[in-house]
């Protein structure tokens, strides 16, 4: 089984490549592109996956993405907090994003 992994969409964006469950090459897309912490779409480490084990695309079996969901929590939150999230008729957006956290107050109670 070929598995392709991949980093990406965030700084030092990489891919490696699995067959059946060992790890046959691995790069970051930096060493190929020559931009330091590269944050894109690892397009030519893929290729250079690809290539190290002779396969295409189209033989690789499984895609695996990985995502880290506490990067950046502090922001999230902070923004989730504002009220970006809520509709307007629920909670009005803070200006510029509040740093301090929603205090819950009896007006807020119905929540």
């Amino acid at each position: 089984m070929l598995i392709l992994g991949l980093n990406m969409f965030h700084a030092d964006a990489s891919a490696a490549i699995l067959l059946d469950g060992e790890v046959k090459f691995a790069v970051a897309e930096e060493r190929l592109n020559r931009q330091k912490h590269f944050g894109g779409f690892p397009a030519l480490a893929i290729q250079a996956c690809l290539n190290a084990v002779g396969a295409k695309i189209a033989d690789v079996e499984h895609i695996s993405v990985g995502s880290d969901t506490d990067a950046n929590l502090l922001k999230k939150v902070q923004y989730a907090e504002c009220g970006a999230y809520f509709s307007s008729a629920c909670r009005p957006p803070c200006p510029q994003h509040s740093l301090g956290l929603v205090r819950l107050s009896a007006v807020d109670s119905d929540w």
